[in-house]
């Protein structure tokens, strides 16, 4: 993608999934309203895309979402929670799934230098 990897997956997952921005809540003067505004919102997602930060990871451990997408290595791996999906930027590796056998993640996509897509199994299943 010619605007950076990231903003290309978010285009995905908002295309594919129709994913969508919480809105601010009405009194953004108060910072703890603003916080369990933000975590709510975020606990009541069906599918997320988190940032490296405790506060999300404690909105996605408490939520009922069926897709959690995080980046590693700055978010721990979640073994025997088949939610999270692994994006890892630095190695160009994304829509990992957390494997119990080897204690690692299997990756179903991977750009090359150019951007270009050298592992898809997303669109073959």
């Amino acid at each position: 993608a010619k605007d950076g990897v990231v903003p290309a997956v978010i285009r995905y997952l908002q295309t594919t999934y129709n994913a969508t921005k919480w809105p601010h809540p009405e009194n953004e003067n108060d910072d703890s309203a603003l916080l369990l505004h933000d975590l709510a919102g975020l606990a009541q997602s069906s599918k997320m895309i988190l940032p490296a930060s405790s506060w999300a990871f404690w909105a996605g451990l408490l939520s009922n979402a069926t897709e959690i997408h995080v980046s590693v290595p700055h978010h721990m791996t979640m073994p025997n929670m088949p939610q999270y999906i692994y994006h890892d930027e630095k190695a160009k590796t994304y829509f990992g799934k957390y494997n119990d056998t080897t204690g690692d993640i299997d990756y179903q996509v991977e750009l090359n230098s150019h951007g270009m897509v050298v592992i898809d199994k997303i669109l073959n299943n």
